[in-house]
């Protein structure tokens, strides 16, 4: 993975970060990022794409920010 991919994939998950703590207790983040970044892949991917990868993706990107939450709570 290059630098630029890593640090792209840093600042997105710093984003979601930011995204979910400012939503922590208002409602299901991890519900609607599921909707939503389906919704986004959809749209640009098309027909390219299939649920089961979208839903792995989704999976992925949550995992990453469920771990750092867990991190910043030890």
């Amino acid at each position: 993975m290059s630098a630029d991919t890593n640090e792209q994939g840093s600042v997105l998950i710093a984003g979601l970060l930011e995204l979910r703590n400012g939503t922590a207790g208002e409602l299901d983040f991890n519900a609607v990022a599921r909707s939503h970044g389906a919704r986004v892949l959809k749209d640009r991917y098309g027909q390219g794409i299939c649920d089961k990868t979208i839903n792995s993706l989704l999976n992925a990107a949550l995992e990453i920010l469920g771990r750092i939450v867990r991190a910043r709570l030890n």
